[in-house]
């Protein structure tokens, strides 16, 4: 488990720009108007729902959720594993990155492309559709700068900030990804279904942009900080909506989940040979983890 989760994290972490491994190939086709609309539309739902409070109850439910195990120390464990692995970026990007990265990109980039070759035989699946969506979202160069500081936000610990500004976004940060770590454990003991762990997880990512929001305009104002956040709040459920796709990618590709159909068998095939090789590339690359 621990492997998975360090072979998974540094992976994501050391991938820059945030979605270099989602746009390295040139698109071979367009998402078709019907396809952009009906995601977007989604969103827009689970937008207006949040704005009207529907999702209220969920979130004072989870917040005392997450007071309670805070103040029971059952945090403790992830806690110490989120503060082994900031440390281990840190000492990596100044050591190994540029040849993991060089490797890791183009086995991405390889999936990637086997994988649109199973979308383009099924233009009319659905989750053909969400794969094919997920490929070829590209953030404009704002946006994804954002992107990129409020995911460097999350691979620090806490006090790792460089402002007092930035400390409290981490604080943040720190909570919301605790959250969505109970919100996981109650998916996995089908408290919820997946439907229902996508809408709440992307609700909660909501939340936490509203509250680094929030603390942006407080007496520890910083502009450039305050764009970041503000440009990354509008695009950060798209993005979490791509990330959902890849989520559930990576549980075909780990035996996590079953397939529903052939598409899903097809992909499942695909990502289990190249989480083998990415497993394999961290191992490589860092054998003393």
């Amino acid at each position: 488990m621990k492997k998975y989760l360090c072979a998974s994290v540094l992976a994501a972490a050391l991938s820059l720009p945030l979605f270099a491994q989602e746009v390295a190939i040139s698109p071979k086709t367009t998402k078709t108007e019907q396809e952009t609309l009906a995601k977007q539309k989604l969103i827009d739902e689970i937008f207006t729902d949040y704005q009207e409070g529907h999702y209220n109850n969920f979130l004072k439910q989870i917040d005392e959720t997450y007071k309670e195990k805070n103040k029971k120390w059952e945090f403790k464990s992830v806690l110490e594993e989120r503060k082994k692995l900031s440390e281990m970026v840190v000492d990596y990007k100044t050591n190994k990155q540029d040849d993991f990265l060089k490797e890791y990109h183009a086995l991405q980039e390889a999936q990637n492309n086997e994988l649109i070759e199973v979308c383009l035989k099924n233009p009319n699946d659905k989750f053909s559709s969400e794969v094919r969506d997920m490929i070829f979202y590209t953030p404009n160069d704002h946006e994804q700068e954002s992107l990129h500081y409020v995911q460097e936000l999350s691979r620090k610990f806490k006090g790792d900030g460089t402002t007092p500004l930035e400390n409290v976004l981490i604080n943040i940060d720190t909570e919301f990804w605790l959250k969505d770590l109970s919100l996981g454990t109650s998916l996995v003991e089908k408290q919820i279904d997946h439907a229902t762990f996508q809408k709440q997880h992307l609700v909660l990512h909501i939340e936490k942009m509203q509250r680094m929001k929030a603390a942006c305009e407080g007496d520890l104002v910083d502009v450039k900080i305050k764009s970041y956040i503000e440009t990354a709040a509008k695009v950060l459920p798209k993005v979490k909506a791509s990330s959902a796709t890849r989520r559930h990618l990576m549980a075909l590709g780990r035996g996590k989940i079953e397939a529903q159909n052939e598409v899903e068998a097809s992909m499942q095939k695909i990502m289990a040979t190249y989480i083998e090789k990415e497993d394999a590339l961290v191992q490589k690359t860092f054998p003393e983890n």
